[in-house]
């Protein structure tokens, strides 16, 4: 089983990367908050590795982190949530803000995230709500319900961007920007008006 991959950057796109490794050119699935900081192609990659079995298939998920990669793990253990489930919720929400949602009970941040509903999200927080604080956030976070559902409309907007052309860093910058000049918290869909100007 592969659990740590080392190697050149082949190419990468907002939930891919191609990692050449020993001759070997390993297809790995990405959470958009890590093909943002992966090199340019040509640059070393150091990934920690979930490689998942199906009966048709063996796809590799990587993370920057042990500690992205065993939350990943975490959150696959739901009932319900797959690896490419799991991926999207990672690339919207860091696993921090989404710890911080689970500890404080935020079905509302959860549930927006694409194919994440109402039901899903409080299954997620029943199955979870415990096992958080082993990832260093506290059962009961003040304000964590306010900071996660900022941060997760902050990651919808930067997704949008990247889904109507943006590099996924120039988008972060663009969102990033925006929070900084805005006087209240925007929805999403200011913060992409907002960027787009």
């Amino acid at each position: 089983m592969i659990v740590y991959l080392q190697g050149q950057l082949l190419q990468s796109t907002p939930l891919h990367a191609i990692v050449l490794a020993n001759g070997v050119g390993y297809g790995v699935h990405v959470p958009l908050r890590v093909s943002e900081k992966l090199p340019a192609p040509g640059g070393e990659v150091k990934l920690h590795i979930r490689q998942v079995f199906r009966e048709d298939s063996a796809d590799l998920f990587g993370f920057i982190s042990a500690a992205e990669r065993d939350f990943f793990d975490l959150l696959t253990k739901v009932s319900g949530i797959g690896p490419k489930t799991a991926l999207t919720l990672l690339s919207r929400v860091p696993a921090e803000s989404l710890a911080a949602g689970i500890a404080s009970s935020d079905t509302v941040m959860l549930s927006k995230c694409p194919g994440i509903g109402k039901k899903t999200a409080e299954r997620i927080i029943i199955e979870l709500r415990d096992k958080v604080p082993s990832f260093g956030v506290p059962e009961t976070v003040a304000g964590a319900s306010a900071s996660s559902s900022a941060s997760a409309t902050a990651e919808e907007a930067v997704a949008a961007l990247v889904t109507l052309g943006f590099k996924p860093v120039d988008a972060r910058k663009a969102v990033e920007r925006c929070l900084q000049t805005a006087c209240s918290t925007p929805s999403t869909e200011e913060l992409v008006k907002m960027a787009l100007r």
